[in-house]
């Protein structure tokens, strides 16, 4: 029964969006600080057409320099991972100091921490541009640049203040101001709809041949199953070709004479000279009456001709949906994987009735 939209929505509490308090958008985002970094204040600089794409070939080639010091960025983690576990804020500041040999506000203010801080987040702003270079180092940046947030942090805080914690410094979230990432000329929105279309095109056509596919499985699980059942309930008969063939008999010193199956008759011969022992004459009489029931028996051999695949037979004709017939008749050409998937879903039949 259908409701109403007064009724649908009357316990949807619907409200403006609220502006997050100041204290907490301190501690919980990450920025630059006073001024622009480099980088960004190349890109901010940028006029002109496609600013876009010119903003993301600066971002690589900022990628390509070889800073930060690794080693840089492990001394301020360690310093700020060993600060972030103190009772209190002058404890923290205590433990910065020897960690760095400064306190918070002097590092960032020095040479060395500007310099830190230009590198760490000239790369930030270069992975938000072109995200698929050097991926590998983007987590050791982040926690970089929330390190150094950690250190802004508590250079404004009071002694008695409680620092952030290695939870709280974990969700901290960086912020890549606007204008460090150009907008869209209206021809590269265009170009970005035309590509947009192309792949959600794409990605119908995939899912369309997906969904083919598993409706074919699921067609070929049921018809596997029925013609197994019927198998188990039905004498099958197979044409027989018959040949003959005359079959060796070759003498056994462990349990008698034993027939092998070849294209000629060959002779068996059981040695020179007449057996001396019961057991030697015992031997020599199985072997005499091996070799007289050699040269007397031809074999009917029966040879079964290679059944094909029930898929290709008048049952899979009969059974099968259309869309599966459509799909193997086109095989040679097109899906080698609509049998590996047939011989999957073969194989995960034959498991579950196992």
């Amino acid at each position: 029964m259908a409701e109403k939209p007064e009724e649908v929505f009357r316990f949807v509490n619907l409200r403006p969006v609220q502006r997050i308090d100041p204290e907490r958008e301190k501690r919980q985002f990450a920025r630059y600080g006073e001024g622009r970094s480099p980088l960004h204040a190349e890109i901010a600089g940028l006029t002109g057409e496609r600013r876009r794409d010119r903003a993301i070939e600066l971002a690589r080639r900022r990628l390509e320099k070889a800073d930060p010091d690794p080693k840089e960025l492990a001394r301020l983690h360690a310093a700020v991972g060993d600060a972030a576990g103190k009772p209190d804020a002058a404890a923290a500041r205590q433990a910065v100091r020897d960690a760095l040999g400064a306190e918070p506000s002097q590092f960032l203010s020095s040479t060395a921490g500007r310099k830190l801080r230009d590198a760490v987040w000239d790369r930030v702003y270069a992975h938000g541009l072109a995200p698929e270079v050097k991926p590998e180092e983007r987590d050791a940046l982040l926690a970089g640049a929330r390190d150094l947030h950690f250190l802004s942090f508590l250079a404004g805080q009071a002694d008695e203040e409680r620092p952030l914690g290695k939870d709280a410094l974990a969700s901290v979230s960086p912020v890549i101001p606007k204008d460090a990432v150009p907008p869209l000329d209206p021809r590269e929105r265009e170009d970005e709809k035309r590509y947009r279309e192309m792949a959600r095109k794409g990605l119908d056509e995939v899912h369309g041949r997906m969904e083919k596919l598993n409706l074919a499985m699921a067609d070929l699980r049921d018809g596997d199953r029925r013609v197994r059942a019927r198998d188990q309930r039905v004498l099958v008969s197979f044409p027989i070709v018959t040949t003959e063939k005359i079959v060796r008999a070759e003498q056994s010193q462990l349990g008698g004479p034993s027939a092998v199956g070849r294209e000629r008759a060959l002779a068996v011969t059981t040695g020179p000279g007449a057996p001396r022992t019961a057991r030697a004459a015992k031997t020599a009489r199985r072997g005499t009456e091996a070799t007289r029931e050699a040269a007397s028996l031809q074999e009917q051999v029966q040879v079964v001709p290679r059944m094909q695949p029930w898929i290709h037979t008048d049952e899979g004709r009969r059974n099968l949906a259309a869309g599966t017939q459509e799909l193997l008749a086109a095989a040679v050409a097109v899906p080698l994987w609509l049998f590996v998937a047939w011989a999957i879903s073969v194989d995960l039949v034959g498991m579950r009735g196992a």
